[in-house]
């Protein structure tokens, strides 16, 4: 569905994380995309991970200090800076009652 509406304009996030510590996020807009998993990049041979992160490479920074080592990585937590890129590029906010919703998609309006 993302490949059919992604047109000039559009952008899409995902997040997600599971019960064993492991994030992803997706990122595209238009027709330009980007990845990041944690704690483990994907182990595409001879590219750095930083080198997937398409539109959301602005926060790379932020994102590598989660690389850098246990230490680092216990000061930024990444599902944290992820959900924050969300609403500081969508600018809606994603208060608490959103979060723990039953919806799973969050209606925009026009």
């Amino acid at each position: 569905m993302t490949e059919r509406l992604a047109g000039q304009g559009f952008r899409h996030w995902y997040v997600s994380f599971d019960i064993e510590g492991n994030t992803s996020m997706y990122a595209r807009y238009g027709q330009v995309e980007g990845f990041l998993h944690h704690p483990d990049p994907d182990p595409l041979p001879f590219t750095r991970w930083a080198e997937h992160l398409g539109p959301l490479s602005p926060y790379i920074d932020l994102l590598a200090s989660g690389y850098d080592s246990e230490d680092a990585e216990a000061r930024v937590d990444i599902i944290a800076a992820c959900l924050a890129m969300v609403e500081l590029e969508s600018g809606v906010r994603l208060d608490e009652a959103l979060m723990y919703s039953p919806c799973s998609a969050l209606p925009i309006p026009l």
